[in-house]
């Protein structure tokens, strides 16, 4: 424990009083805080409880003259309960800071996706139009090789007419089958390339949920010393149901499923 010296405490300047002090053990991670038998303590942000008396090396009576009465203090119930505000607030402070860098992290895929998303869609709408127009034209010739009038009837007379007819159904199964491969081309293009950016997604994302379970680590420790952090187990309950979605949302599609 990083608490003053002997020889520093008797070079503290008593002129500077207890608050003076209170800063000074706080910028090293202590409180001040009043004992069980009013005695003078220290307690840490893990909720861990020090004599001060014993740490420096000091009586309590000659503490009494410069840091006052024990009874001016908070007890050790009430300092916890100080420290546990304050790490809730530093806590959401961070959570908020960790949340805004994540969703940063996210703006690029999120654009890319929506962008390839856009480029999937035209490139399907284009090809659709295609097919249909080149139908179009296939199913006129097609239309065209079947004569009208007598040289129609004189074909049917012939079968020259039937032999059309079965050309034009081969021709159609074959452009049918053509388009159809086509479509199966690009949707696999597609989807080959959603299922790279989507590895992109998970990966992030699980680099996301270490850094957050890392953060809980230290919070971990608070969460199980101190006795009084209802605000901090509720955040960190909240935590856990955002983690655990997090990662049920790594393994999902980040796609419509319009294809």
């Amino acid at each position: 424990m990083a608490l003053f010296s002997k020889k520093n405490w008797q070079n503290f300047n008593a002129d500077l009083h207890r608050k003076a002090f209170e800063h000074a053990l706080q910028d090293k991670g202590y409180y001040l805080a009043r004992g069980d038998k009013r005695g003078y303590v220290a307690v840490d942000t893990y909720g861990e409880i020090y004599s001060l008396s014993r740490q420096i090396g000091v009586k309590k009576a000659d503490l009494a003259k410069k840091l006052g009465k024990t009874e001016l203090l908070p007890s050790v119930a009430e300092t916890k309960d100080t420290i546990s505000g304050q790490l809730t607030k530093q806590f959401k402070n961070y959570s908020d800071e960790l949340n805004l860098k994540h969703k940063l992290e996210m703006k690029p895929l999120v654009h890319t996706r929506h962008t390839m998303m856009q480029h999937h869609r035209e490139a399907r709408t284009n090809l659709k139009h295609t097919h249909e127009k080149r139908w179009q034209a296939e199913e006129l010739e097609r239309s065209a090789s079947l004569r009208k009038g007598f040289k129609g009837i004189w074909d049917r007379l012939t079968g020259s007419h039937q032999k059309t007819r079965t050309k034009n159904e081969k021709e159609t199964q074959k452009c049918q089958l053509r388009d159809k491969n086509e479509k199966d081309s690009l949707i696999s293009k597609q989807l080959n390339e959603r299922g790279k950016l989507q590895t992109h997604f998970q990966q992030l994302r699980q680099e996301q949920t270490v850094e957050r379970a890392d953060m809980f680590k230290g919070m971990d420790k608070q969460y199980q010393s101190l006795d009084r952090q209802n605000e901090i187990r509720k955040l960190w309950e909240q935590e856990k149901i955002r983690m655990r979605q997090t990662i049920k949302n790594r393994d999902s599609t980040d796609y419509d499923p319009e294809i």
